[in-house]
């Protein structure tokens, strides 16, 4: 498995320089959509780490603390959603 990852590196290399290109052509052409893309990166980060943080932490301290970060991080993926939406009303 770790040979066939070494062996299309080079793939994934260029899928990420092209996903970045294109992401940069998007942010030129149109600005307000960066808050959108970054808000739903917040977002769908949140989501995928509730369970294994909750999972992996044996500190109920640290639980809390981990969730309510992942809370505030949600929010405010969420507020950025929401500003992308209401400065395309405009």
């Amino acid at each position: 498995m770790k040979n066939t990852i070494k062996k299309y590196i080079w793939l994934f290399e260029l899928i990420g320089a092209a996903l970045i290109l294109a992401l940069s052509i998007i942010v030129v052409t149109n600005s307000s959509i960066i808050s959108l893309i970054i808000g739903l990166i917040f977002l769908f980060l949140g989501f995928f780490r509730i369970k294994p943080l909750i999972k992996t932490t044996d500190d109920k301290l640290l639980k809390w603390l981990y969730a309510i970060e992942i809370l505030i991080e949600m929010i405010i993926g969420g507020c950025l959603v929401l500003v992308s939406f209401v400065e395309e009303g405009n």
